[in-house]
């Protein structure tokens, strides 16, 4: 009996919460982790709040503006209206082409930016990746039982 205590507590004094962290990042996680930066969800950053990962309104080094022009609805036919923020999601393939990976020191968010004659991360920011504080939260809310489950197994093995 000594031996097993001896044991947890061993196992519990060498715990790597990251490692336990990223454990808990499964496939469902990654793909919350897109839907919030995108869309899918009410506090979607890119789609619904038109902000980056450090709160920041979306806005175009280019065209030194956030929302779009009437010359940008008149191309886009109606599809975008003059006056309204950005999205960053024309064709969609943007929002597609985004990945999560876990690394040895955090989460990895990747996407391709380039867009026929842009690159967004240039005329964006490269803070159109990643979550703001508050959709962290939510990740971290979805992904807490796991992180219990993991810390008791690490901790129990």
């Amino acid at each position: 009996m000594f031996e097993d205590l001896k044991r947890i507590a061993n196992n519990a004094s060498t715990l790597q919460p990251f490692e336990i962290y990223a454990l808990s990042i499964d496939n469902k996680a990654k793909e919350l982790i897109i839907q919030l930066n995108t869309e899918g969800k009410p506090t979607s950053q890119l789609f619904t709040k038109h902000i980056d990962s450090l709160d920041q309104p979306l806005y175009s080094q280019l065209h030194e503006s956030g929302v779009y022009s009437i010359t940008t609805e008149l191309l886009s036919q109606g599809r975008k209206k003059a006056g309204t923020p950005y999205t960053l999601k024309d064709t969609g393939d943007f929002y597609k082409s985004w990945k999560v990976k876990v690394v040895s020191d955090g989460i990895e968010i990747d996407a391709d930016p380039v867009k026929e004659t842009t690159n967004l991360f240039e005329e964006y920011g490269i803070d159109i990746l990643g979550l703001t504080e508050g959709n962290i939260g939510i990740l971290n809310e979805s992904i807490i039982d796991d992180f219990r489950s993991n810390t008791i197994n690490e901790i129990l093995e």
